[in-house]
Formats: structure tokens, C-alpha cells, sequence
């Protein structure tokens, strides 16, 4: 008996249209939701990058101090000096450089401000400038003529 449909199993679903065969991995490509603020502004490089640089800082730091062999005080000066101004630069880039395009409102240090533990989720859950109300997406100023 011939079977004219194909078993489940064996059916694979339909790429919806613009999808690519294989999608990247999570470690390859973070996902970047665009229904946030800082998705349709793309600022997320920034939050992201004051992160990997605060994670470094820290390794750099307590590097030297997991070896066996005594490291002299310079390198151990030197070591705490390149980590506290990589700490300081990541922090700088996320407090004065996540902000609003149109009121220039510093979003991470408004979300300093929120409960504790909860500023990294409000900044991340952002949809609108907390102060001009602006939404992200530009103005479609485009002259249509007469």
C-alpha cells in the first residue's frame, strides 16, 4: 500500500520567509530585541561591552594572585592599575553613554536609581524615555512634495 502524505516524523516545518537554513547559536549572535528602547537605538553593543570589560577588570585583577611564583609589588601595582582603569572606562561607557538620542537623558543612571537588584532589568525592559516619552523610532519627516 502506498501512503500519499509523508509521516510526521519525517516532515520538516517550512522556513518562514527572510529565515536562514541554520540559526546562530546564542555564543555566536546575542539576540537583540527590537521592541526595546535599546534594541531600536542600537545601544546594547554598549551594555554589553561595559560588561565583558567589568568581567576582565575582575580576572585581571585576581590573576596574578592564583600563580604560585611570588610576582613582585610593581607587576602586582601595574596589574591593579590596568584593571581599575578598564573597570573605570567600562563603567563610564555605560552610565554617560546609554542615553536618549533626542532629550540625552543618561538611562543607566536612571536606572541606578530603581529597587535594588532591579535597575539591570528596567534598563533592559526600557520602551520609552523615561523623560521625553520618545520611543525609539525616527521620525518619518520625509518632504512628499506638493
Amino acid at each position: 500500500m502506498l501512503w500519499s502524505r509523508a509521516r510526521e516524523e519525517t516532515v520538516r516545518l517550512r522556513l518562514q520567509s527572510g529565515a536562514s537554513g541554520r540559526p546562530l547559536s546564542f555564543a555566536v549572535r546575542w539576540q537583540v530585541p527590537d521592541a526595546t528602547l535599546l534594541g531600536r537605538t542600537h545601544q546594547w553593543w554598549k551594555l554589553r561591552l561595559a560588561t565583558i570589560g567589568v568581567v576582565v577588570s575582575l580576572v585581571l585583577q585576581f590573576l596574578p594572585r592564583l600563580g604560585t611564583e611570588d610576582l613582585g609589588a610593581r607587576t602586582l601595582f601595574a596589574y591593579s592599575a590596568v584593571s581599575v582603569l578598564l573597570a573605570a572606562g567600562s563603567l563610564a561607557l555605560l552610565f554617560w553613554g546609554v542615553s536618549c538620542p533626542q532629550c540625552h537623558a543618561k538611562w543607566a543612571q536612571l536606572a541606578a536609581r530603581q529597587p535594588s537588584g532591579l535597575w539591570l532589568k528596567w534598563l533592559c525592559d526600557l520602551r520609552v524615555c523615561p523623560q521625553c516619552g520618545w520611543n525609539g523610532v525616527p521620525p518619518d519627516n520625509r518632504w512628499r512634495g506638493p
